[in-house]
């Protein structure tokens, strides 16, 4: 975990230069690598956590390190600030040729004011909850770099005691 944190702080030092080490692979195998550590966590919490795939296998051209670190995070953050029995929902689609990611959860929320920020480096929505459950205040800066490294775009709806949805 340590040395994931110390490449993905590497990777912010570096910003736009960073090196991808693209590779195929389908999104469903991706996915499956990304959901599966996480897994216990979510069950130690009662969260069901559904996913939505493609029937077809659907390649891709990626950072696999890079992506997995981004899924994680993701899911982590909607793991940590969902309610306990709560929901996460993973969608993977192609639309235009293009990937299409959601994961959406059933927690907390984030205020509307908040939300333009959330992609800011140490930018903590709720300072106290945050000290309770954990984290640096990089990973959703971290999301969008990665993301945006490989030529997409990242972004956040939220309802405030509804939930999250995260889509690139």
């Amino acid at each position: 975990r340590l040395h994931r944190l110390l490449q993905q702080l590497i990777d912010l030092m570096h910003g736009p230069e960073i090196v991808l080490q693209r590779q195929a692979i389908n999104a469903q195998e991706l996915v499956q690598q990304a959901l599966t550590p996480l897994m216990p966590k979510a069950a130690a919490r009662s969260i069901t956590v559904t996913c939505q795939l493609p029937d077809a296998p659907l390649p891709l051209e990626v950072d696999r390190s890079r992506c997995l670190a981004a899924f994680a995070s993701l899911i982590d953050n909607a793991i940590k600030f969902n309610k306990e029995g709560g929901t996460i929902a993973f969608k993977v689609s192609l639309v235009n040729d293009q990937a299409n990611v959601s994961i959406e959860d059933s927690g907390i929320g984030i205020p509307p004011e908040n939300i333009p920020r959330v992609f800011e480096r140490f930018f903590r929505v709720d300072k106290a909850r945050s000290r309770k459950v954990g984290g640096t205040g990089l990973g959703l800066a971290i999301v969008k770099h990665l993301v945006e490294a490989h030529g997409g775009r990242v972004w956040c709806e939220s309802q405030i005691g509804k939930g999250s949805k995260f889509f690139f």
